[in-house]
């Protein structure tokens, strides 16, 4: 679906704070994102959106790093990373620490620069 866009990304169906919060969620999501992403040759990055009021997550945003994809500097990665960004890379999940965050802000791919 996304594989040979410019700017690949796509928002996780069914996060809801109340009844199905990301915390509950996000190893699913992560152990099956390590699946495709090894058979698709695709990394990817999850980046959840807080609300305001209560820094619960709301939604989640995955950005997919492919051999096609075109990302600019500073669009990949957020300079700020709000929640716990997390990373799949080669098939293996990782949740990535705030100093890493902002030391990938000018990279254009998940892997590396």
């Amino acid at each position: 679906m996304v594989h040979h866009a410019d700017h690949p990304l796509f928002y996780l169906p069914g996060i809801c704070p109340e009844a199905a919060p990301w915390s509950d969620q996000k190893r699913n999501w992560m152990r099956a994102a390590e699946r495709v992403g090894q058979l698709l040759g695709q990394d990817y990055l999850f980046v959840p959106e807080l609300d305001p009021h209560d820094d619960s997550v709301v939604a989640v945003k995955v950005k997919v790093s492919t051999h096609t994809s075109k990302w600019s500097t500073n669009k990949l990665y957020p300079r700020f990373g709000l929640g716990s960004i997390s990373t799949v890379i080669d098939g293996k999940g990782r949740t990535l620490k705030q100093s890493e965050v902002s030391l990938r802000h000018a990279w254009t791919r998940v892997a590396g620069p």
